[in-house]
């Protein structure tokens, strides 16, 4: 992802499209699509201390449950290989713990 509106929650119902445009943008460029996902858990509390580390001072909890459909939306592979699908790309995916 090359943003992910986690800051943003507000904008979490804009990622589906955020990563269909990306599909489209980098299709024409690559017959074949690595997607190197991270362990969500991993992901929250990185994106969490982040949080933390900009100012913020909401539990973990109430963060998680204000960025619900962020990290959702985020997390939705079937969603993203879809996109890529839609536009002609193999899709292979990687564990971050792989990589």
């Amino acid at each position: 992802m090359i943003f992910s509106f986690l800051n943003q929650p507000t904008f979490a119902e804009y990622i589906p499209l955020k990563q269909k445009s990306l599909a489209k943008l980098l299709a024409p460029f690559a017959e074949t699509v690595f997607i190197i996902v991270r362990n969500p858990k991993d992901w929250i509390i990185s994106s969490y201390s982040q949080y933390i580390k900009q100012g913020g001072t909401i539990a973990l909890e109430e963060f998680k449950n204000d960025h619900r459909t962020t990290v959702l939306n985020n997390f939705n592979l079937a969603n993203i290989i879809g996109f890529y699908e839609e536009f002609g790309c193999k899709i292979v995916i990687l564990p971050l713990e792989f990589s």
